[in-house]
């Protein structure tokens, strides 16, 4: 099962109040706190520098995982509760390394045999893994929202192969990236999105106001580019040719600037010094309203092209007529 890199996006209102969205940013930080924290516990536990990276996505997937040499998967109990299960998989290259870490080793993935079956001590050790992974996850979640996993003797894949009629919907896979000097591997956690719910449950009690409310909220934190234009001022084409470093530019005095947001104008401030530093003093201020009524009107080559279009589709219509 592959991931594809993530990429990043532009910030979305429909996506802000998207549950999708909202569950997947919650857990993104979820997720970063348990990487931090597993990379510290396997440096511990093997006493060698590990590096850990994630990725979290949440998307379709078959729920049961189908045979794969190269992963080990098991599943795994939710809150105590049978009936609800997720899955870890392991891959077998940077699982073999680890164990080479912690019996002394030099973790060289040259000087390791090649095992076709599983043995005793390498299945506690793949419990021992799989167990530093719980308790990261279960401490990152704790303050949102308590949650225990139970490793099983069940595994995923041959149960997948028994049952192959697996059904599609909707998976949190929470991936870790296990790199060292040797060689790198994946571990994967695998939830069914309905086994956060609960986290979003308030979510989705919101009604039209409270969602824009948490919508203006969220849109506070975005970043928008100001531009301040200090003057303007007429020269000659020679002037302009002659120009070099050192020549001086006069400005009109007092100093008015006029401040842009996004490319629109936005006030005007006057241009003041404080400990010989520059800043800007707002003395006219536009109507925040009208920016926002800019921003949302279509632009006028956008336009143009619209009334082209329907210019031509009257065309075709006459002459599908005659």
């Amino acid at each position: 099962m592959t991931i594809e890199k993530n990429s990043i996006h532009p910030f979305n209102l429909f996506l802000a109040g998207n549950q999708i969205h909202s569950l997947n940013t919650l857990l993104e930080k979820i997720t970063d706190q348990c990487a931090k924290k597993y990379q510290a516990g396997l440096e511990q536990l093997l006493q060698t520098k590990i590096k850990v990276k994630h990725h979290l996505e949440i998307k379709q997937l078959l729920l049961n995982c189908k045979s794969d040499p190269d992963f080990y998967r098991n599943r795994v109990i939710l809150n105590d509760d049978p009936h609800s299960t997720a899955s870890i998989s392991l891959e077998k290259q940077v699982t073999a390394v680890c164990l080479d870490y912690l019996c002394g080793g030099s973790g060289d993935l040259n000087d390791i045999p090649k095992k076709e079956v599983v043995t005793a001590g390498e299945r506690r050790f793949l419990q021992k893994m799989s167990r530093v992974l719980f308790d990261c996850f279960e401490e990152s979640i704790l303050n949102t929202s308590p949650m225990t996993l139970g490793l099983t003797t069940r595994t995923e894949d041959a149960e997948a192969d028994r049952n192959p009629q697996s059904e599609v919907g909707f998976v949190v896979s929470m991936e870790f990236t296990l790199t060292t000097e040797f060689a790198s591997g994946k571990i994967q956690l695998l939830f069914p999105a309905s086994a956060f719910a609960h986290i979003t449950k308030a979510e989705q009690s919101l009604d039209r106001w409270e969602m824009q409310t948490k919508l203006k909220q969220r849109m506070a934190d975005v970043s928008l580019p100001l531009t301040a234009i200090l003057g303007c001022q007429k020269i000659t084409l020679s002037q302009a040719v002659n120009l070099k470093p050192g020549d001086i530019l006069p400005l009109s005095e007092p100093l008015t600037a006029e401040v842009f947001i996004s490319g629109q104008s936005f006030c005007k401030a006057d241009v003041v010094t404080n400990n010989s530093q520059l800043m800007l003093q707002v003395c006219e201020e536009q109507d925040k309203h009208q920016l926002l009524a800019q921003k949302e009107r279509p632009s006028e080559a956008h336009t143009l092209t619209e009334k082209r279009s329907s210019r031509r589709s009257s065309r075709r219509r006459r002459t599908a007529r005659d």
